[in-house]
């Protein structure tokens, strides 16, 4: 059983079994980075149910390292959708968006990402660098 955690954590290299983009919006000082991923629905598997809704299920998963490889943070999330033929073909035409936020000090990040689709159990991976600010002493 290959886990995403697993993946993340080895020095594997990425998964590619499902696409996607991702970037971190800049952060602010004290507040969560905001990862946004943008997954290629054509690498989903996704269940038609009645009434013609499109079901998925995915986990994303953010970890976080220091430059020496040391983790710092983990933050899973889950997110269903069940899309209405309509919303589907348009997401079928572009990309499924989420956003996963993740809390940390300032300093500089390794991320690595990983997105996968709990009705097949594939996934993929990719790496982010990220630098989160310290916090600006405000001027009066």
């Amino acid at each position: 059983e290959r886990t995403l955690t697993a993946a993340l954590t080895a020095n594997s290299l990425p998964s590619t079994e499902v696409t996607f983009m991702a970037r971190a919006l800049p952060p602010q000082p004290d507040s969560d980075t905001v990862i946004e991923f943008a997954i290629d629905p054509s690498t989903l598997s996704f269940q038609t149910e009645a009434g013609n809704f499109h079901h998925c299920t995915l986990q994303f998963e953010v970890q976080a390292f220091t430059a020496e490889g040391k983790r710092v943070k983990t933050e899973v999330q889950t997110a269903e959708a069940s899309l209405p033929e309509p919303t589907f073909e348009r997401v079928s035409r572009q990309e499924l968006p989420m956003s996963v936020p993740i809390r940390l000090p300032p300093g500089k990040y390794n991320l690595r990402l990983g997105v996968r689709d709990n009705q097949t159990g594939l996934f993929g991976t990719a790496d982010l660098a990220l630098e989160v600010p310290a916090r600006r002493e405000s001027k009066q």
